[in-house]
Formats: C-alpha cells, structure tokens, sequence
C-alpha cells in the first residue's frame, strides 16, 4: 500500500498545475459528499439527539420524531412549502373552528368573502327573493364589499340564531360531509368521559402524519424570528411571499402561538427539538414516555371498536405539530387533564393505539367551543375527551405498561 501511496505522489507531481487543480477540486467535492454520506448514514449523534438524551437518558427517542432532525450543515436546510393538496383535513378544520367554535360573529365577518360570495348561488340564491332582491344591485353587485360588511350586524346578527345556528347541521354539515367526508362532523371529534370505556364504537379517522415540517438545529431555529412584530423578516428569511397564502398560515400560527391561554394552562411553541425538552422538563420533570397514536394500516375514517382503556398519566405536555416551514409544535400544559391509552380495532379488522385527553375542568373555556357545540354542553358541564391528532405528541412522567401492535 505504502509503494502504491508513493507512485501516486510521484505522478500527481509530474502533472501539470491545471491538471491538478481540476483533480484537486474533485476530490474536495467527492470528499464533502462523502462526509455527508457519514453523517446521514453513521451511527453518529446529531447535536439535538445528544441533547435529547442528556436531558431524558431514560427515554427512547421515537423514530418519527428522530426522522425529521436535520444535520447541521450550513445553509443547506429543508423547508416543507405547506401543500395543501392533501391537507384538506386541517384546512377545513382550522376554518370550522375559527367560524363556530370562538366568535360566530367576527369570524363569517371577516372571512365572508370565502364563506359567503363563492357559495353565493348555494348558500342566498333560495331565499335571494325575500331576503336581498330589492337591494342586491347596491349591496352585491356594486359595492358587495362595502355594503355587505357595514350592514352585516343589521342584516344577519338579528337573525343569527334562526339564520345560522339552528340551520347550521343543514346548512353546513351537508356541505361539509360531500367535500371533507373524513373529518367533522362525521367523525367524533370530542366525546364525554361516559364514552370512553371497552365496547364503545367511535367513527375515528386515524392516520400518519401529513406534515412534513422538519426540525431545524436550534442555533438556525433560534436565529430565525418568530413574533408577530417581525413577520416582514420571517417572510423574507424564508422566501414567503408576503401576499401569499403560506404567508397568511404563518401569520395565523405565529399569532396563536402568542395568544394568552386560558386559566389553569401554559403553552409555549419550540421552535427546536431542544426547546421542545426544556419545556417538557419544566412540567414533567426527566422520567417521561412519550405517546403518540399508533396504526398498522392506515385508512380512512371508519368505526373503531375500544378494546381497553388505561389511564397512564395527570401530570402532562401535549404538543400539537404546526402547519409550519419547519417544525413548530404548539406545546401546552392543561390542569385536570388526565391522559388514556386505548386499544383500538376497526371495522375492516385495522388495529390502532389511540391516545386521548380527558379534561376535567372546563369551567373556564369558551361557551363557544367546538366541543359544547358538537355536544349540547356547557363550560363545567362533565369532563370532555378527545384522541390526539396525528402530529400530536403528550409526555407524562408516570410509568405504564407499554401497549403494543400485534
């Protein structure tokens, strides 16, 4: 080897000086790729999984959440440009909720350009002659803007309960279940306590994650503004188009990342894994698990079965993963929240693990939530439960007998 590594030096000093700067520029390039090849492809640690396991040395890392790390290498990071092609689910959900779980009011206002003009034919053209025949020129035609915003309390808030509410599983569900059939109303989305025991059937749509979001290193998260003073920068930082639709979803996580929780909750949104953990261990102290749903087959919304149901934790974090360039969870801890792992069998035969999130309290939540809409409730009125989403993690600090797939 030594006689071969001499005759090699020999002949590359024989070679002409272009000659061995075009050799030596390609071997720079074939050894950057090769120590890119390393990094992806050895056992080595990346700086958030040293992390990780500096701050939780009792807890695996998930495969789904060690997938999405991204090396440090420098201005060569991945951003998920937030198709919505096959997001229907979030899109259709982030709207309902807007539309009728905060302010019924404010939010058709602001949005009625979508909700109202493009449905118009569907939505007014039946009842156009009684309601709008006279003054439709002025009010649609010619200064449909204008007209319809300044005299919206007049023409709809008076008649809102009868317009709105009391038609809405007419006007609005049939809509929805031809457009979006796997989501709400269809499926449950919450459910009383009562529910929530073996041999309850649920409609579920369980599935894998759709959000392709990576985690950044936290030195280039961190160095990336996140506040809704700075939205200009954020927009410039990642080539967002500030009348772009990608710049709206930006703007509307960064803000409710920002809003104040209510009473009994603290909520934070990591913009890295490691913050991510700091917050965690702050709430949860360092012996966690963390839970996740679990499929073997994903499909479409269908009846499931509970098979069992074992409450594995109180004191809890859940992390809902964001709509975002890059991995942004908004993270929070809700007093009187109990956390359950059940078992779950489809009608086709699909097995599942689900994790749901019993909330003891809800006193102080708003009387328009989604869930006391979808189940005739009131604030304080029984503990209300949902199953986590797909992008969704919860960590507990108590230990529990690990439920896996058969």
């Amino acid at each position: 080897m030594m006689g071969d590594t001499s005759q090699y030096c020999i002949q590359k000093l024989a070679l002409s000086p272009r000659v061995m700067a075009s050799m030596e520029i390609h071997f720079i390039t074939i050894f950057a790729l090769f120590s890119l090849m390393l990094v992806g492809g050895s056992n080595a640690s990346l700086p958030a999984e040293e992390y990780w396991y500096s701050k939780l040395p009792n807890t695996p890392m998930p495969k789904e959440l060690q997938n999405l790390l991204q090396p440090d290498i420098k201005g060569n990071y991945a951003f998920w440009d937030m198709d919505d092609s096959n997001e229907y689910d979030e899109a259709f959900r982030n709207r309902y909720e807007e539309a009728f779980r905060n302010r019924y009011d404010e939010a058709f206002r602001n949005r009625y350009d979508e909700a109202f003009r493009n449905r118009y034919d569907e939505a007014f053209r039946n009842r156009y002659d009684e309601a709008f025949r006279n003054r439709y020129d002025e009010a649609f035609r010619n200064r449909y803007d204008e007209e319809f915003r300044n005299r919206y309390e007049e023409a709809f808030r008076n008649r809102y309960e009868d317009e709105f509410r009391n038609r809405y599983e007419e006007e609005f569900r049939n809509r929805y279940e031809e457009a979006f059939a796997d989501t709400l109303p269809n499926s449950t989305i919450f459910f009383m306590y009562n529910d929530l025991h073996a041999g309850q059937k649920m409609k579920l749509h369980i599935t894998k994650s759709t959000n392709k979001a990576r985690i950044l290193p936290r030195q280039v998260a961190e160095s990336i503004p996140f506040s809704s003073d700075q939205l200009p920068e954020i927009f410039r930082r990642l080539s967002i188009k500030p009348e772009s639709m990608e710049a709206k979803i930006i703007k509307k996580k960064v803000e409710d990342c920002e809003s104040i929780g209510i009473k009994g909750e603290d909520r934070f949104c990591p913009t890295s894994l490691e913050s991510m953990i700091d917050f965690v261990v702050s709430h949860v102290g360092n012996r966690v698990q963390v839970l996740y749903n679990k499929i073997n087959k994903p499909t479409r919304a269908q009846e499931y079965t509970i098979l069992d149901v074992k409450m594995v934790g109180e004191n809890q974090v859940v992390c809902h993963k964001q709509k975002y360039p890059y991995a942004v969870y908004y993270c929070h801890s809700i007093s009187s929240t109990k956390v359950y792992m059940a078992p779950l069998v489809g009608a086709d035969g699909t097995k599942a693990i689900a994790v749901a999130v019993c909330h003891s309290d809800t006193s102080n939540w708003n009387p328009r939530h989604l869930a006391f809409l979808m189940l005739k409730a009131k604030p304080g009125e029984g503990p209300i439960c949902h199953f986590i989403k797909s992008d969704a993690l919860v960590w507990v600090s108590n230990e529990f007998l690990k439920l896996k797939l058969q």
